[in-house]
């Protein structure tokens, strides 16, 4: 059941991320799985593009720094920048609907980590007359007598808030439906969640018996028959909020939600945030098209939204085949970047983009379809450009169940195969350490909510492209991800 929560707020928890410096994500790997701890959701924070983090204690008399965006003199929570403005030239359409030769636009995204989630009622109870009143309001809807939440409590496994209005950090191409946004303000989508939890912890009775103790070959969603498959993977709509296992604590809300206090330890001014992401409450917030997030499957490290791997015109986004009642295959135009706003003026990715990393592709606002390699093979174009030493595994990105999605190489410098992965596009790294990967076959970054089964000798019908897998071996190579392996060497 989907969690959804009326709030207007700006607050501080019992613990919260303390950053000390943000950094691109630059062409340094070495990350490589993360687990359920907050330390490693402080790690995986520190490799976002935010352009709204803190250094803060945990206290409400600590100073508060924010970076990277504002100045030595503008500090302040309420006064300093808190947006990245992003300008880039021949982009085809700007984010405001008129065609100049340069655009820009402000981008917003912040990642937070939040822990001692046993203490967090009792600490704002304690607290109350120093927080509005929806900012209690909303906590105490959200978490108190909630199963739920005190078994995530009692696993010691920690929230995150994320917020985005998904316009890159790079140059894009559209010649129409640009991405939504504006020179002078922002508006953002938020999302909650458990972070990265896990292997049984989307089922609670499980959780609570096996104590996180057993080696299960556990299974979340079950594709038993062709049907079961095609109704998730070419659905571009399957990841609706409300088939997020209610142990994922999922929240969606727009406005601002900010876990720390002003300087001197009073609130600061808040914001308006909604129930939500409702068609009901977009006329406070014209630049979020979205009707609601069922198209979004997670959030890039730079805040751009992914969304599923098949289109909305239901097939897959780049290799489409007819099936069914559907007899006129068409695959979405992409720029370089591979990625679009057609449809919802919302910009995202269907696939990995080698965007996410600061590589100077950033910096070309190009269509797919003029570029010659991009052009022939969206999947050699996507490879091209990684660095070298960011071949291995390491995240690209957070799935909306919370769970981690790592890029499309393991740490043997191999691309992901097609037996290497569940049906939903998913690996079980350890023991209780499940998540998604990026692949090179449909549906490229996360398919269904995983653990899923792993059938074999069996395809989604709406790709030429899907996961097939000939054998119950994960030894066995697709030969087709092979030869993109080898391609991608000589480019």
């Amino acid at each position: 059941m989907r969690r959804d929560a009326l709030c207007k707020l700006s607050l501080v928890g019992t613990a919260m991320l303390a950053l000390s410096q943000v950094g691109k994500v630059s062409a340094t790997s070495g990350v490589q799985t993360l687990s359920q701890t907050y330390s490693d959701c402080y790690q995986y924070a520190r490799l976002t593009d935010c352009t709204d983090c803190y250094q803060v204690g945990t206290t409400q008399q600590n100073a508060i720094t924010r970076f990277p965006y504002s100045s030595s003199t503008s500090q302040v929570f309420g006064t300093a920048q808190d947006y990245e403005q992003v300008q880039c030239s021949f982009v085809g359409e700007c984010p405001d609907g008129v065609q100049r030769n340069t655009c820009s636009w402000q981008r917003y995204q912040t990642f937070t980590c939040v822990k001692d989630l046993l203490n967090l009622g009792s600490y704002i109870a304690t607290t109350s007359t120093n927080y509005p009143a929806q900012a209690m309001s909303y906590f105490n809807t959200l978490f108190t007598n909630n199963a739920n939440f005190q078994l995530a409590a009692s696993q010691q496994l920690n929230l995150f808030i994320t917020m985005t209005n998904s316009l890159p950090n790079h140059c894009y191409y559209v010649d129409h439906n640009a991405p939504s946004g504006s020179t002078s303000a922002f508006q953002a989508y938020g999302l909650i969640g458990v972070f990265n939890p896990t292997l049984l912890f989307n089922d609670i009775y499980l959780a609570q018996a096996l104590g996180g103790e057993a080696d299960l070959d556990y299974v979340y969603y079950r594709a038993d028959d062709q049907q079961d498959l095609d109704n998730y993977l070419c659905d571009h709509t399957w990841a609706k909020a409300s088939f997020l296992p209610a142990t994922t604590l999922h929240v969606e809300f727009y406005g601002r939600l900010t876990l720390v206090p002003a300087a001197g330890g009073n609130p600061a001014s808040t914001t308006l945030t909604s129930r939500s992401w409702e068609y009901s409450y977009q006329s406070s917030f014209s630049m979020l098209r979205l009707p609601d997030s069922s198209p979004i499957v997670g959030v890039a490290l730079n805040g751009v939204f992914f969304f599923a791997g098949s289109s909305h015109y239901g097939y897959d986004a780049f290799f489409p085949k007819a099936y069914g009642t559907r007899k006129s295959p068409e695959a979405i135009e992409v720029d370089v970047c591979l990625g679009t706003a057609d449809n919802y003026n919302t910009y995202r990715y269907h696939m990995f983009s080698p965007c996410i990393y600061d590589i100077a592709l950033r910096d070309r606002a190009m269509d797919c379809a003029n570029d010659a390699v991009c052009s022939k093979d969206v999947r050699n174009h996507s490879l091209a450009h990684i660095p070298e030493q960011l071949k291995t595994q390491d995240p690209i990105g957070i799935a909306k169940d919370g769970r981690i999605i790592y890029g499309p190489y393991r740490t043997d410098g191999l691309l992901w195969q097609p037996c290497d992965v569940d049906i939903c596009n998913g690996v079980k790294f350890s023991r209780l350490n499940y998540g998604y990967v990026a692949t090179m076959f449909h549906p490229y970054i996360v398919g269904c909510w995983g653990p899923g089964n792993r059938p074999v000798k069996r395809s989604q019908s709406c790709s030429t492209n899907g996961r097939w897998c000939a054998s119950g071996s994960n030894l066995l190579t697709s030969i087709a991800v092979l030869a993109l392996t080898i391609s991608a060497l000589f480019y």
